[in-house]
């Protein structure tokens, strides 16, 4: 028997165990209904570059701030160490298209060790909720990670990282940046919005069976994401 059906065998085994047979029935209908309808629901934000982003001066606070554009080795076996705790940190297919991209990562440090990151793509980016790439205009930048452990939380940190990253692209010739937070992660969009990032669209993502198209503010329909990117301007 392959691996990976032993696995299952042994989910579906602790799952009796610990809920009975409703507890069994109430999550293969929950993996079935999963398989069959998906939706997601974030707000895209933009910041310009001639809209200067406000942080707090930590440079004295043994931060580093790293751009990686070419090896990425050391910060992806970071995040593959602390995938098990954090999932959503390492995707293959995301690495593949950041390698062919040559995708910029920021990786932020604390006397020397890992303690974060930021994940900045440009042209072609693979959008896991989406389970798609997602082509962006020419001079466009989207910040499609950022994280920060939970022991350095609420230090300003994030925030200055996302601000030295601004500068970065902005020095790099990207006159726009984009990110997307859901709408229920209000620290996200704190951080966002105090780094002069601005709302342009509520976007749900829907996919039914193969069938994937969007909403835009509940009332534009498209199957890409590519054309409102071309059409927002600053």
């Amino acid at each position: 028997m392959a691996l990976h059906s032993v696995s299952a065998v042994g989910r579906i085994g602790r799952t009796f165990s610990n809920h009975g047979f409703r507890g069994l029935i109430t999550k293969a209908l929950t993996w079935l209904r999963h398989r069959i309808f998906t939706t997601s629901c974030s707000i895209w934000f933009t910041s310009h570059s001639d809209r200067d982003a406000r942080s707090d001066d930590l440079s004295s606070t043994d931060l580093g701030i790293e751009f990686l554009d070419e090896d990425r080795s050391e910060l992806e076996e970071w995040m593959k160490r602390h995938q098990p705790e954090f999932p959503w940190l390492f995707f293959p297919q995301e690495k593949s298209v950041a390698d062919e991209c040559n995708h910029v990562y920021s990786k932020i440090t604390h006397h020397g060790l890992i303690v974060g990151y930021i994940k900045v793509g440009m042209k072609l980016v693979f959008v896991h909720d989406f389970g798609m790439s997602i082509t962006f205009p020419q001079h466009h930048a989207f910040i499609y990670d950022t994280f920060v452990l939970p022991a350095y939380r609420g230090q300003k940190i994030a925030g200055f990282a996302v601000a030295r990253t601004q500068a970065y692209l902005r020095q790099r010739g990207f006159n726009t940046i984009w990110c997307h937070i859901e709408a229920w992660n209000e620290p996200s969009l704190k951080l966002f919005g105090r780094n002069g990032f601005q709302e342009r669209a509520r976007i749900q993502f829907v996919r039914i069976l193969n069938l994937k198209f969007f909403l835009r503010d509940r009332r534009v329909f498209s199957r890409r994401l590519e054309p409102f990117l071309n059409s927002t301007r600053p």
